[in-house]
């Protein structure tokens, strides 16, 4: 796939992520809240949310993650054939 096919998607997708949340979050900061019990763990795996929210827009608009766009080629199907063979197939179900 070319990468900038999937730099269309992925911000795409970003677009259509803060426009679905963007009323809601706009209605949460309205609210008041009487007592907070956010702990520093909630913040925490907050901010490595927002850190996984990030790094797609970085491969986006800079260079930094150019070093892993290069094309695999078949070698990981063809591992995974040699490694599963056709077992894929017999997890399916029979319609009896």
């Amino acid at each position: 796939m070319n990468p900038w096919i999937a730099k269309a998607l992925v911000l795409a997708g970003t677009v259509v992520m803060i426009a679905i949340r963007a009323p809601h979050g706009h209605r949460s900061r309205i609210v008041k809240v009487a007592t907070s019990y956010k702990t520093p763990l909630e913040t925490g795996l907050l901010v490595l949310a927002w850190v996984g929210f990030f790094v797609p827009l970085i491969w986006v608009a800079s260079p930094a993650f150019s070093f892993a766009e290069y094309a695999l080629g078949t070698w990981p199907a063809r591992r995974r054939c040699d490694v599963l063979g056709d077992r894929p197939l017999a997890l399916l179900p029979v319609a009896r």
